[in-house]
Parts: C-alpha cells; structure tokens; sequence
C-alpha cells in the first residue's frame, strides 16, 4: 500500500520553529587607545531574514511567515582586553562599551499569499552595551573571576511576538551559549552578572565552572494573534551555567562541557567539542 501523504518515509527530524540569515557588509576605523585598549568606530548595513511558524506546534506540511529586517547600524566602542586567551581564559580581564544607533525598515510577509496582514514599517532606536570580565589572583592555579553586563536599549518592537524576540539581544556569557536560540535570555533591556573559577592543572588544561543570573529590565510578552507587547517585571532572575574540561592544543580548545541552559528549556547540554566556536559579527543572533 502506497502512502497518500506528500511527505517521505525517511528524512530530517522536525524543522526549527525559527531560521534566522544575517548578511552584514562592514566598515570599521579603530586606534589604539592607551596600553591594551582600542577605539573603533564603524558602520554596518545588515539584511536579516527571519522565517518561522506562527507557533510552536507545526507540521513540517505548514508555511512559514517571514520577516526581513534591512538596517544600517553606525557604532562606536572602546575595548581594553588582557585576557589571556580568546575563550576559555583563566586571566587577565576585559572592559567593552558600546553605542549606537540603528534605523532600518521591517518587511513582514505572512505565510498566506495574499493576506492583508503583510506589513512595512520603518524602525530606528539607539542602544548602549557595556561588559566588564576579571580574572582575580593572575599567576595563580586557582583563578575565580566575575562578568558583568548591562545592555539598554529603546528597541521597538516589531509586527509580531516572534520577529521581536528575533532581534533581542540574547545574553551569551559562554561559547555554547551563542549555538542556541535562548528566548529566556532575550531582552531589549537586562543586566546580567556571575561569577567563574578555573583551575589550572598544567600550563594547557583546566576545569572551569561558571554561573550567572540574567535579569530582564522589560519582557517581551505575547499576545492575541501573535501581536507581542512590553512588559515591566520584578526581580526575577534566570540562570545560566556551564562546568568545562578544557585542553589547549595549537590549532584550538578541546573541551568536554555540561551547560545549564534556564528553566524554560530546562535541559543539560553536553558537548564534546574541538576547536574555536567562532562567528562572524552578527547583529541579531
């Protein structure tokens, strides 16, 4: 007996419920700016496309709505880094602040061709970004350390509760941390801080431990009909947390790592991992 329906027998698990494509062009200018420090300044023209489902319950047989998002971003930083190495350090610190301001037009087309709820509107809002990472005792086995972050914005919102959350800034304060979409520690507004240890077993490896606590300034809340709406909260922080086993190899990292990922996800995530997490400059992931 033939099946009737259109889809194959064997092929990949379910879709994600959100894909998100940044194509970025760049300009930067930077200096240096006393001992270890840098000032750039630069622009950015971005074209983000955000394809989704108007829920997470969906077929693999529905249509996906998408949003495109084209903005030109102009910033300004200043950076001082000591750190030791590229991830995975066990000294020095690192001080980044961060303006700008983005204007850009939303594009949102629905999933039913056709449909009336297509809409256009332009965006423009200014945001401020500061973090400050330590390392305490250098030259030290034992080596505890604190990252901090606070990150405030006048972002607007977009069409619809998932296009918003898709250009929230997400709080990464680990590499594995930038692989997931995280909703829970998406905001517009937060301020985020933690504390580290690392133990040097030799000159190349460590264990690591890492916790931190993400508190939202404003939610982004659904509503009817997938519109979405900002929320003022009280304290009431998420939290994040990575241990690591990490080897130092010439072409990169090895690590053996568990992350706790927040409540809503709820879920240990163990990786085995060789090499650089790396990304390109992203606006919005």
């Amino acid at each position: 007996k033939y099946s009737s329906s259109p889809l194959f027998f064997f092929e990949e698990q379910k879709p994600a419920f959100l894909r998100q494509r940044e194509v970025t062009g760049e300009l930067r200018l930077g200096m240096p700016a006393g001992r270890k420090g840098t000032l750039e300044a630069g622009g950015f023209r971005t074209e983000l496309r955000n394809t989704y489902y108007d829920s997470d319950d969906f077929s693999k047989t529905d249509k996906n709505n998408v949003t495109w998002f084209t903005p030109w971003r102009g910033y300004m930083r200043y950076e001082r880094n000591t750190l030791n190495r590229k991830q995975y350090a066990t000294s020095g610190s690192l001080l980044s602040a961060c303006l700008s301001y983005v204007t850009g037009k939303e594009n949102f087309q629905p999933a039913e061709a056709g449909s009336d709820r297509e809409i256009l509107q332009d965006h423009s809002w200014w945001e401020l970004s500061v973090r400050h990472e330590n390392y305490l005792l250098n030259g030290s086995r034992f080596s505890p350390g604190y990252t901090a972050e606070l990150f405030l914005s006048d972002r607007p919102l977009l069409s619809n509760y998932t296009s918003s959350l898709g250009i929230a800034k997400q709080f990464n304060p680990f590499p594995l941390a930038r692989t997931r979409f995280l909703p829970e520690f998406r905001a517009s507004n937060y301020m985020a801080a933690g504390l580290k240890a690392a133990w040097s077993i030799s000159r190349s490896s460590s264990v690591r431990a890492e916790a931190y606590a993400f508190q939202p300034l404003q939610t982004i809340e659904p509503g009817l009909d997938n519109n979405t709406r900002f929320e003022n909260i009280s304290f009431s922080p998420s939290y994040i947390a990575n241990f690591a086993l990490v080897r130092h190899l010439s072409p990169g990292p090895l690590s053996i790592s568990a992350s706790y990922l927040g409540q809503e996800t709820g879920t240990w995530v163990f990786m085995i991992n060789f090499g650089y997490i790396l990304f390109n400059r992203q606006q919005f992931l």
